[in-house]
């Protein structure tokens, strides 16, 4: 008896009509969670995009104050020189004038 009434035209199509119903619900929400999970993905993308652009940024600013002291080094460096070239520049006149003098 029971399967006769399961078996019943109406109930048939009762079921079916909610069974489509119960798929196409599932297929929303597999498609709405599909779509949450690609926008997470793709927020974390961009945040971590976003920290290796500053931490990119920071790491130029301390490489462009390295070279900038470095810069200013070798200039120093080069005055120094240059004043020792002049001091034994002067030293070696001093020698010539004193070597013509004996």
């Amino acid at each position: 008896m029971i399967e006769s009434i399961y078996f019943a035209p109406d109930i048939r199509r009762n079921s079916l009509e909610e069974l489509e119903e119960s798929i196409n619900a599932k297929r929303v929400k597999r498609l709405i969670l599909s779509q949450k999970y690609s926008t997470t993905v793709l927020d974390k993308a961009n945040l971590l995009k976003e920290k290796e652009l500053i931490a990119f940024e920071k790491q130029k600013i301390l490489l462009d104050k390295a070279l900038l002291k470095v810069t200013d080094d070798i200039e120093k460096c080069y005055e120094r020189l240059k004043k020792l070239v002049d001091k034994h520049d002067t030293i070696n006149s001093i020698e010539q004038t004193i070597e013509k003098n004996s």
